[in-house]
């Protein structure tokens, strides 16, 4: 109900701008004739149109540029409000509505409309708890692939880092998983056993130290022992129960037991950590409308999370693969991978972006609600 209120509200704010004629808006903007304020109509009638045709960043600029030529008008900036959040700048957008309502009037229909998205937006935003916003990830180091002429890996689909400070990096491209210490030195590197990796996607570490590397084209999963050796196999290439086509991202809860992403299948694979198949789960329901494009996967406290980047969306189950709802449904360009930090919030790669969000609010809430999220790089 809530939603449906404050969309409403929105259309309403949306209706009262876009219903006046276009005399009328004139009139707001330029306040008469001369030169200044014929150009500051012309910069946000150009404004408008880029807006409208998605152009964000464009319609900043055109309304920047009208409002330095008539400074404090307030349906210019409204409009640079919405074109600020839709870039994804929420704080400035909040500072521009605020000064566009004061303007207006808090009392005036206008004033009162406005205030009610301020006060949405502000406090989906801020009433939970939010992650400090004083941490930002910037690069720090990189590891190359490529030396002059000498391939060290190719095409890296994941990472797993080691307690000595190294990593491994998984080369889908080259067929094999490369230790590479702090100082980007490659100091070993696995193929496999004697038939090699086939196209290995992810890696996970279990909780006494063997390692699971899933392999995309072999169908399978590898189980390796802390330093790489590879011991045995978990599942084979089919659609039964317990077999993977095109398995990809894993993780390990709490108790040891491993989730593979079963990408050919569309549903996520549970085995106990010998490979003892238990369960699979994230099929359609009558209380879900099933994974189309499962990606990355994450188990932290009883639950496990899983993107779905066709959806757009992160669904939450439990140990035992029964839906609970929808960590986050809106703001998602297509997630991929997921990650949990020590400090309980969850990374996700999101297309060209890394998103960091709060799940401790939406647990403790209603489920299917959207959670706080700000970009982390």
């Amino acid at each position: 109900m809530r939603k449906g209120f404050f969309l409403c509200l929105f259309f309403l704010v949306s209706f009262f701008i876009f219903g006046q004629n276009d005399d009328v808006i004139r009139e707001l903007i330029t306040g008469g004739t001369g030169a200044a304020a014929l150009s500051a109509y012309e910069e946000f009638r150009l404004g408008v149109h880029a807006y409208n045709r998605f152009a964000y960043n464009e319609a900043i600029l055109a309304f920047e540029r009208s409002l330095s030529f008539r400074p404090g008008v307030s349906i210019i900036l409204d409009w640079l409000g919405k074109a600020y959040y839709r870039s994804g700048f929420e704080d400035t957008a909040l500072r521009q509505w605020r000064s566009a309502m004061d303007i207006y009037g808090r009392n005036s229909g206008a004033g009162m409309l406005l205030g009610s998205r301020i006060e949405t937006i502000a406090n989906r935003r801020f009433l939970l708890p939010v992650a400090n916003d004083g941490v930002r990830y910037v690069e720090a180091g990189r590891y190359p692939g490529k030396y002059g002429e000498i391939v060290l890996y190719r095409q890296p689909s994941s990472v797993l880092p080691n307690k000595d400070g190294s990593v491994w990096v998984i080369a889908y491209g080259s067929n094999e998983i490369v230790k590479v210490d702090v100082n980007g030195m490659v100091k070993d590197r696995k193929r496999g056993p004697l038939n090699g990796f086939d196209r290995p996607y992810d890696m996970a570490r279990g909780i006494d130290g063997r390692l699971y590397l899933s392999e995309y084209r072999g169908g399978r999963v590898s189980v390796l022992n802390n330093n790489g050796d590879w011991l045995f196999y978990i599942g084979s290439k089919g659609i039964k129960d317990g077999q993977l086509v095109g398995p990809q991202n894993l993780t390990i809860d709490e108790d040891g037991y491993l989730y593979v992403v079963d990408y050919g299948n569309g549903r996520i694979c549970k085995y106990d950590p010998d490979g003892v198949f238990i369960v699979s789960f994230g099929a359609r329901s009558a209380f879900f409308p099933g994974i189309l494009s499962p990606t990355g996967i994450a188990a932290v406290n009883g639950k496990v999370y899983v993107a779905d980047n066709a959806r757009k969306a992160i669904f939450m189950f439990d140990i035992n693969g029964s839906y609970i709802g929808r960590l986050a449904a809106e703001g998602l360009m297509g997630p991929e991978s997921i990650r949990f930090l020590s400090d309980g919030t969850l990374l996700v790669v999101d297309t060209n972006r890394i998103l960091q969000i709060d799940v401790i609010p939406l647990l403790s809430a209603n489920w299917g609600l959207s959670a706080v999220r700000r970009p982390a790089l």
